[in-house]
């Protein structure tokens, strides 16, 4: 995903390029393998500009086999609190190695850092759980935001 990509979108034009159809061979290679991909976007509402863009992508990531799930900003706060955890970014494999990314202030990654813990892989392993509990798909999703 990339600012002339974004540009397309609010211009709308397709912005599907060769960056983004590898991501979707990935997928489904992938979900022919079982290997079970999923997203949770925390979000705030009123949805911005770029946010919709990323949300026009992702409505074709499902049929690839990735899940997405949505989770508001409001409710990720409260979870966050009970569970006395400040996550970041992060992807979790088989609930048994965690990695960690880190972005600068204006939010341009710049690296991961592999987690080892087992106390803090356990600590986000029960995050994700939360997390998706308090979630909904992207399919109800995007019948909601059409509805609104």
């Amino acid at each position: 995903m990339s600012i002339d990509n974004f540009k397309k979108f609010k211009e709308g034009k397709s912005y599907i390029g060769i960056r983004e159809k590898r991501w979707f061979r990935l997928l489904k290679h992938a979900k022919e393998k079982k290997i079970s991909i999923r997203r949770l976007r925390v979000i705030a509402l009123p949805l911005s500009g770029y946010l919709k863009y990323e949300i026009d992508f992702w409505k074709s990531s499902p049929r690839y086999g990735e899940k997405i799930w949505f989770l508001l900003n409001k409710d990720y706060k409260k979870i966050i609190a009970i569970l006395k955890i400040k996550p970041k970014d992060f992807w979790l494999f088989d609930d048994k190695e965690l990695i960690i990314f880190h972005y600068t202030l204006k939010g341009k990654w710049i690296g991961e850092e592999v987690i080892t813990s087992e106390s803090t892989i356990n600590r986000y392993k029960k995050l994700k759980q939360e997390l998706l509990r308090h979630s909904i798909p992207i399919n109800i999703f995007l019948k909601n935001i059409k509805n609104n």
